[in-house]
């Protein structure tokens, strides 16, 4: 990635930002796997235990969904930079 910001952003200063803003995305975006990753072992651990209530799931979905609904702002909050 960084040589083809190289090669189409010619302004080194601006270049060296889209760098910068391009790493942060991909950080988020792997931060938001592992949540992914993290949730549904989450859910399976709560299935595999019987006595689990209702209310346990509903706060592991409803995580899930916060985490779902706020990474996508946060990557464009960095794409607007």
């Amino acid at each position: 990635m960084a040589s083809l910001i190289d090669r189409t952003v010619k302004d080194q200063g601006k270049a060296e930002q889209v760098k910068s803003v391009v790493s942060e995305i991909f950080a988020e975006l792997k931060a938001i796997r592992d949540q992914k990753c993290a949730g549904h072992r989450r859910l399976y651990e709560l299935n595999a235990k019987y006595e689990a209530t209702p209310e346990e799931f509903t706060k592991v979905l409803d995580d899930a969904y916060n985490q779902r609904v706020q990474s996508p702002t946060k990557i464009l909050v960095l794409r607007s930079r």
